[in-house]
């Protein structure tokens, strides 16, 4: 009954969880990471298959026990309802067959990794019971912690109490390892949310058109401002040579130099209230407000998904070639480092890289 050549390592990505499977004649291991594309907090669940008394051992499940920041999250339910799948699989067994109630399956509670004190210590393995019994496991000891469990495999319930959560993922749906889609369609299903208009800056003042208002105010400060300077200059020189002004040439001096700088802050005010200047602040605004826009649009696609440009990288890239140079590989890597801060500020390759994606995932999947 037991595939003795099975040996499969399987892999099911979708969103923020990755899942690896591996199936054989002996062992059931499986390792879920809830926040992919980082590999910290994963959850690990491992099952012993003896084939000859037809028995399989629940070995362990941890990383998502107290004190984890995704206890009562759904991923332990998500591990074994796949736990219980890779079971029939490995036995090469029809879903709830009846051959499925000749194998036991067992295990014992085990408190490890628990408050060390109440009422938080009683209420974690409270938890635990409640967690193994919700798929059919029967207690030996209900009433200790540390019990051993048993059921036969027919018994056991794919367990699907937190359908907030999607729970159950189906074994089917996994690919072997190595041979992931080139797209996945949780990331074509983002993909769907991303507002083009908003990455959209060509309809607002580029950085150019700010940088040439900003230098024509500049220049029109320093011409006006050098242009009161000298007719000062002149009209001080004429009292000190023709009308014998009794100031000495070094104060003279000092005066001028302390003058310029007054009269440039006299004029920068001033030119403050020209049409100029209200047009070089109305264009800012106009491209601030947009640049912050984006750039809010961008946190929201890609923390959401932690990441998403590096998962549609290698589909969109494979189509448009003009998306492998070197800034775009750069662009990909900052989306998977999640270093958000980088895309904001190159928000028009961003814009780029999203319009050829959706036009692409419409070509292909539409």
């Amino acid at each position: 009954m037991l595939n003795e050549n099975l040996n499969e390592e399987l892999e099911w990505i979708s969103g923020k969880t990755k899942i690896y499977l591996s199936i054989n004649s002996e062992r059931i291991n499986i390792h879920l990471y809830p926040n992919f594309p980082k590999t910290d907090g994963k959850i690990d669940l491992f099952l012993k298959i003896n084939q000859f008394e037809k028995k399989v051992e629940v070995l362990d499940l941890v990383g998502n026990g107290f004190g984890t920041t995704i206890q009562d999250k759904g991923f332990g339910t998500k591990a074994f309802n796949l736990g219980i799948q890779a079971i029939y699989r490995a036995f090469g067994l029809e879903f709830r067959g009846e051959e499925a109630s000749s194998i036991e399956v067992f295990g014992k509670l085990s408190t490890s990794g628990d408050a060390s004190s109440e009422p938080e210590k009683s209420k974690c393995g409270e938890r635990r019971i409640h967690f193994w019994t919700s798929f059919g496991f029967k207690l030996i000891d209900p009433n200790c912690f540390e019990s051993a469990m048993k059921s036969s495999l027919l018994n056991l319930i794919i367990n699907r109490d937190k359908p907030d959560l999607d729970s159950f993922i189906d074994l089917n749906s996994f690919w072997l390892l190595g041979n992931e889609p080139i797209v996945l369609e949780k990331d074509i299903c983002a993909l769907k949310v991303v507002e083009i208009n908003k990455l959209d800056l060509s309809k607002v003042p580029s950085k150019e058109d700010l940088d040439k208002a900003y230098n024509s105010n500049s220049k029109g400060a320093e011409n006006t401002t050098n242009l009161a300077f000298l007719c000062l200059l002149f009209f001080t020189f004429y009292l000190k040579i023709f009308e014998g002004l009794n100031v000495e040439w070094d104060v003279i001096l000092f005066l001028m130099i302390a003058l310029y700088f007054g009269l440039h802050l006299l004029v920068i005010n001033i030119m403050e209230y020209t049409p100029k200047s209200r047009y070089t602040k109305r264009i800012t605004k106009e491209r601030a407000d947009a640049v912050n826009a984006a750039d809010q649009h961008i946190q929201i696609i890609e923390s959401e998904n932690n990441g998403l440009i590096w998962r549609l990288y290698p589909f969109v890239s494979d189509n448009f070639k003009e998306f492998k140079s070197e800034k775009y590989q750069k662009l990909s890597q900052s989306s998977y480092e999640q270093k958000y801060t980088y895309l904001s500020d190159n928000i028009d390759d961003y814009h780029q890289f999203m319009l050829r994606a959706k036009e692409l995932s419409l070509r292909e999947f539409n």
